[in-house]
């Protein structure tokens, strides 16, 4: 079965514009964060870009809509509104955080017949933000959508909301006309990384007791809080060297937050082990030797608070890589991963940091199974990672069965025919 998304107004190449927020086509400004949503946005500012004697850009207008990428996964048919014969989903776009701040946001441009469909159980909203996970401290989305479907009168259950946040359908438990799926778009972008012939190097590699020339592997990019801290406790406790670590010098934060940091490490900064340019954003990127060269992936995700569990690519790296884990994460993110189908290693790590609410001590806790990790022999290791094959394969099948048999679509066709 196809799921069908609905979309009321076509490019010239038949790509939709997104719907209910109204593209600005002649001063280009699209109702999504074209770089947030992984496109190259033109620079309007080059020269090259603008035909001065037509007093136009040269460019081709780039509305993308997240059902273009949901599309490369999914078996979906976008189809025009006013068309539609069967049951279909009215699909919302938003922009980045920053969208819900706009008063716009309350005031979407939905058209009678779209709202006609809806009310009549042919239709239901769909709003896609899965490229990120909603922060609920930050912003009060279910007073948003209940106005919408207030000025509306929409029917019960008739929005749903899909986000990277895997614990935000917890405040959503008492609203009669929202409904929540979570889906991180990271799970499925690095899927054509995982193939069985790399799989099959990793457990080679396993069950040969290849020697690894770092104990860790720990990536850090933009250097927030969480990662800077680790990175500096690692180097003043002196295991720094058993790693390959990276930190960039895009500071996250105010640095007289940590006034007692020296300036030689904030020198050091950004430190690389490859050269490996981390001004540039390494999502979609997969070195396999990083895996093969290290026992344990030291993961710190994007964020750390406890309303806001984001399993993003960072995570499911090591897992296609047959890759025992420790996360700097939110409260509670292993619990989730477990509830999706994937095991941890309690029977090898101590993992009570996962319960830890203050982020200080969670660091602390995972720091101290870093340095017991790095005081263990190879041979040690080398064992370890035998006793723990059958959970890394294990997960690495769920990864590839989830996004196989392609979970979310299900999920929301489910939804869609209640």
């Amino acid at each position: 079965m196809s799921l069908i998304f609905g979309y009321e107004k076509f490019q010239d190449n038949g790509d939709p514009f997104p719907n209910a927020f109204e593209a600005d086509i002649k001063n280009h400004i699209s109702p999504i964060n074209l770089g947030w949503a992984g496109y190259e946005y033109p620079d309007p500012s080059n020269i090259t870009d603008y035909d001065f004697v037509n007093k136009q850009r040269t460019f081709p207008l780039l509305f993308p809509t997240q059902s273009m990428r949901l599309s490369e996964w999914f078996d979906i048919q976008v189809k025009d509104v006013e068309e539609i014969k069967e049951k279909y989903y009215y699909i919302i776009d938003v922009y980045p955080h920053s969208f819900w701040e706009t008063k716009e946001a309350r005031y979407p441009k939905i058209s009678s017949q779209a709202i006609s469909d809806i009310k009549n159980g042919k239709s239901k909203i769909l709003i896609l933000f899965c490229n990120e996970a909603l922060d609920p401290s930050r912003h009060d989305v279910p007073s948003i959508l209940n106005t919408w479907a207030a000025n509306y009168n929409l029917p019960p259950g008739s929005i749903i909301l899909s986000s990277g946040n895997y614990s935000y359908g917890h405040y959503l438990k008492k609203e009669k006309c929202i409904k929540y799926i979570p889906f991180s778009v990271w799970e499925y972008n690095i899927k054509h990384h995982c193939n069985s012939k790399k799989i099959e190097i990793f457990e080679k590699f396993i069950i040969n007791r290849r020697k690894r020339s770092k104990i860790y592997l720990c990536y850090n990019r933009r250097a927030r809080i969480h990662r800077f801290d680790l990175v500096y406790k690692l180097k003043e406790r002196k295991i720094l060297e058993k790693g390959f670590v990276s930190l960039g010098d895009d500071l996250c934060f105010d640095i007289k937050t940590r006034p007692n940091i020296p300036k030689d490490f904030l020198d050091s900064l950004p430190m690389t082990f490859d050269e490996r340019d981390l001004s540039v954003n390494q999502a979609g990127s997969f070195v396999a030797k990083d895996f093969l060269n290290s026992y344990v992936s030291v993961i710190t995700e994007t964020w750390t608070n406890e309303d806001r569990v984001f399993p993003s690519e960072k995570i499911f790296k090591p897992i296609i890589a047959l890759h025992p884990f420790l996360v700097i994460a939110s409260p509670g993110f292993l619990k989730h991963l477990e509830d999706v189908g994937y095991k941890t290693f309690s029977e090898w790590f101590d993992q009570s940091y996962d319960e830890e609410q203050n982020l200080d001590l969670r660091i602390e806790k995972i720091f101290t199974e870093i340095k017991r990790l790095c005081s263990l022999s190879d041979e040690q290791l080398q064992n370890m990672l035998i006793e723990m094959l059958p959970t890394l394969k294990h997960n690495v099948n769920n990864f590839i069965e989830r996004t196989t048999n392609k979970w979310f679509q299900k999920q929301l066709e489910e939804e869609l025919w209640k």
